[in-house]
């Protein structure tokens, strides 16, 4: 009986590093609500950058 290759473990890192960045923008944002338009213009930054980056 042959067996069937076993698939490859999943990487849930990005997974963990999205939830735990969620979460905090959540926090930051119920905490400190004058900082969530700094917290989009640093979030479209660090898009544009990761774009950039990848072309």
């Amino acid at each position: 009986m042959p067996s069937s290759p076993t698939p490859p473990p999943i990487d849930r890192t990005a997974l963990a590093v999205a939830a735990f960045g969620s979460v905090l923008a959540v926090v930051v944002a119920v905490q400190a609500p004058a900082l969530v338009p700094a917290l989009s213009v640093g979030l479209a930054v660090w898009a544009a950058v990761y774009l950039f980056l990848r072309l």
